[in-house]
Formats: C-alpha cells, sequence, structure tokens
C-alpha cells in the first residue's frame, strides 16, 4: 500500500488544521490552560533514580499529562477526521483510545530523561552513570517511539469505532511508513519546538511568565501531532 511522502503528508496535515481552526481553537485553548495550570516534577542531577524509576516516582503527575493530552488528541482526531459532531462524546473507544495512549505516550518521556545533562561537579563515576543512564533512556525511547508508531492505527480506528484495526493489523499496515510518519510529524512541530526552546530560554527566570509562554506553544504541538495522525490514517486506511 503506497503512502503519501513526507512532505505531502504535512502538507495535508497542515491543511487540514486550517480547515478545522474555527472546531479546534477551544480545545487549544483549553489545553493551553492545562499546560499553564500544572508543574510535572522536573528531573534533576539529584535523583538518583534510574530513568523508568523517575516515571513511577511521579507517576501522577505524568499520567495525569498524558491522559489530558490524549483526550485533546482524541477530540482532534476526530475533528480532523469528520466526526466532529461525536468529537467529546465520553464513549468507550474514546476510553480506549487514552488508555492505548498513556501505555504508548511512554516514550518521549524516556527520551527526554535521558537527554538530561550531568551536572557541572559530577565527578568521573557520576559521568559514566550518566552515560550508561543517558544510553539506556535514549535507546528504549526511541525503541518504545518505533513501536507506539507502527500501533498508532489501532487506538485511532478504536477511537472512530473502526472494528477493522487490531494491534497487528496496525503493525502490519504501516510497515514501510514509520520513517514518513515521524518525518511529516517533525516537520509540523519542529518550528513549534524551536520557538519552545527560545520561549523557554528567554523566560526561564520568571516563571508565571514561563508557564504562560510556554502553554500555547505545548498545545499546539499536540493538535500538530494529532492533524498528521489523522493524514496517516486516512491514507493507510484509503478514506
Amino acid at each position: 500500500m503506497a503512502m503519501r511522502g513526507v512532505e505531502a503528508l504535512a502538507r495535508a496535515a497542515l491543511a487540514n488544521l486550517w480547515r478545522s481552526m474555527d472546531k479546534v481553537l477551544p480545545l487549544w485553548f483549553a489545553l493551553a490552560v492545562f499546560h499553564a495550570l500544572v508543574h510535572p516534577h522536573a528531573y534533576t542531577p539529584a535523583d538518583e533514580a534510574w530513568p523508568l524509576q523517575a516515571i513511577l516516582d511521579n507517576e501522577v503527575s505524568t499520567l495525569t499529562g498524558l491522559a489530558v493530552t490524549g483526550l485533546a488528541a482524541a477530540v482532534a482526531l476526530r475533528i480532523f477526521l469528520g466526526r466532529g459532531r461525536e468529537a467529546l462524546k465520553p464513549d468507550p473507544g474514546m476510553g480506549a483510545f487514552v488508555g492505548i495512549f498513556i501505555l504508548l505516550g511512554i516514550a518521549p518521556v524516556v527520551i527526554l530523561m535521558g537527554l538530561h545533562p550531568p551536572g557541572p561537579s559530577a565527578s568521573i563515576p557520576e559521568l559514566q552513570n550518566q552515560i550508561m543512564r543517558t544510553g539506556f533512556g535514549l535507546a528504549t525511547g526511541v525503541a518504545m517511539f518505533w513501536i507506539a508508531l507502527r500501533l498508532s492505527l489501532w487506538p485511532i480506528a478504536r477511537l472512530l469505532d473502526d472494528r477493522r484495526v487490531t494491534a497487528s493489523q496496525s503493525w502490519t499496515l504501516m510497515r514501510g511508513a514509520v520513517m514518513r510518519y515521524a518525518g511529516a510529524v517533525s516537520s509540523v512541530v519542529a518550528p513549534l519546538i524551536l520557538i519552545n526552546a527560545a520561549v523557554s530560554v528567554a523566560t526561564a527566570q520568571w516563571p508565571l511568565i514561563h508557564d504562560a509562554a510556554m502553554a500555547p506553544l505545548n498545545a499546539a504541538i499536540t493538535l500538530g501531532a494529532a492533524a498528521v495522525a489523522a493524514e496517516v490514517y486516512r491514507n493507510r486506511m484509503n478514506l
């Protein structure tokens, strides 16, 4: 089954996002407010836990963030795929999507933990330990991210009550499409991530301003990724 290239997927996603802007703006605002009000635990050099242990130690904030982001992604996907009237319907399909989203969404958390740099006064043993943890975090996160993309059609199908797609069928349908999917997501959200990073550095000394400025960007990243996911689903399912 042929799949659009990275550029075509990214353009289709942005076009769909633009057409649906009036419907997703309230969702963007609500998600931005959530990001502004919720302050996840920061992973610091003082933490002695293995990266996966840090997730467990802060499971409430991590799971809450993933659940709310998954719920927003579910609503956005229904809008992008022409199910706007059912967008907010709290049915088993939405519950299944959010549950699967949480399971698959741990990967970016693991990657970010793996990228955390050691402190400036770290000793040689601490540096060696950090290198091991970084390698573990990156390798595990990338593997989980790849698996999540191979399975990505499955939660969307559950969300739309499309019984044609199981986890194994999603794995088969996404063969050869993962890199294009990842490339399209990167093309759409990379500018937002760069702006996000610049704003983060510029406002780091003012926590309230920092949170207020970062929140809409983080919400926009979620909607951009959902728009690409909708186009991938539409393409792979020949909709």
